[in-house]
């Protein structure tokens, strides 16, 4: 279950802006769970169900593109290193003189445990990847991977939580293009 998205620079999202999905006191349990109701997932109360509301042009719409862009970036296999990239940079800045990546930020709830995925990427390449494991007072790193721009070169780094042997993180590392997910090619090894 996904606990909260962030997205910054994004479409017309200049600085980081969050939808949590994490459930606030609830005053009466019984009209809560007629209503939607949240649910307790790892020691966290998650909203079943959320509204979006707002002006037209407030960016509703736009907050909900980051999933399916997320979704996009992390499934898809690109063949050709030169594939583009869905980038929409925030273009609403008369004072913008420089191209900045964007980034997507989810925690959320697998198999019991707790992680943060982190995704920056611009219209060529995915900058940064990193994935945590997201304990009661720590992360554990699982995934750190990175984008040199001078070398135009991709490189990953398996954290000691992540249980991967050296066939396995070599497969991936030979496969992994500079507009390729680190997940995206960890599920098509699968």
């Amino acid at each position: 279950m996904i606990e909260s998205i962030a997205v910054t620079n994004f479409y017309c999202f200049n600085e980081k802006t969050e939808l949590s999905f994490v459930a606030g006191r609830e005053r009466n349990r019984i009209l809560d769970e007629i209503y939607g109701g949240y649910t307790n997932v790892s020691r966290v109360n998650l909203l079943k169900m959320i509204y979006l509301y707002g002006d037209n042009g407030a960016g509703k719409s736009k907050l909900l593109k980051a999933f399916n862009t997320l979704h996009e970036l992390v499934n898809i296999v690109r063949d050709n290193r030169l594939d583009p990239l869905p980038y929409h940079e925030f273009a609403l800045d008369p004072l913008k003189d420089k191209h900045k990546p964007s980034v997507i930020e989810m925690r959320y709830h697998f198999d019991g445990k707790r992680f943060r995925y982190v995704i920056e990427w611009d219209d060529k390449a995915i900058l940064r990847e990193e994935l945590y494991q997201i304990r009661l007072s720590t992360e554990i790193q699982l995934i750190d991977r990175g984008y040199n721009a001078r070398t135009m070169t991709a490189t990953v780094k398996f954290g000691k939580g992540l249980d991967i042997d050296d066939g396995a993180a070599y497969i991936i590392s030979s496969a992994l293009l500079r507009n390729n997910s680190v997940i995206s090619v960890i599920g098509n090894t699968n």
